[in-house]
């Protein structure tokens, strides 16, 4: 196992995640927004990227939203897009991990909690959306999972 400063070693592992997560709060704060949005609050962040990264070109798509609470108590999701910078954060962690683990990760799924927590899980499985589909619905009902886990609280 590599630590330290070695490349891929966990701690550098660790800080190119935080540093995702910081990129990633920046661009769902940056994102433009209609007037209904304010006052409102994030409560989490996630995001689902799929990539192909042998090759001379990277292929990747993405999901991203934010669920956001209103003044009200309501729940919604707000979509946001990635920035270069977080590509970028992204593409150089999966290379990072290809040097330890030999393979890239070809899907990776990012959790942001408002209160700081963070979760990634990474896959070889194959990239659903890249895969070929396009409608891609496993994320629809997110409002419903995430207020039932609140309950479970």
């Amino acid at each position: 196992m590599a630590t330290g400063s070695n490349s891929g070693g966990l701690s550098d592992i660790a800080a190119l995640q935080e540093a995702i997560v910081r990129s990633a709060i920046s661009d769902l704060a940056k994102f433009p927004r209609d007037s209904s949005d304010c006052g409102v609050q994030w409560k989490r962040i996630v995001i689902n990227l799929e990539a192909r990264w042998d090759g001379s070109e990277t292929e990747t798509s993405v999901i991203s939203f934010g669920v956001v609470e209103g003044t009200d108590g309501s729940l919604r999701k707000s979509s946001f897009r990635l920035s270069e910078n977080s590509h970028s954060l992204f593409q150089q962690l999966a290379t990072m991990m290809k040097a330890r683990d030999g393979a890239y990760w070809s899907v990776v799924d990012l959790v942001i909690n408002a209160s700081g927590e963070f979760s990634f899980v990474f896959s070889h499985e194959p990239p659903y959306r890249l895969d070929g589909h396009l409608h891609d619905t496993r994320f629809a009902d997110y409002l419903q999972r995430y207020a039932a886990e609140r309950v479970e609280e």
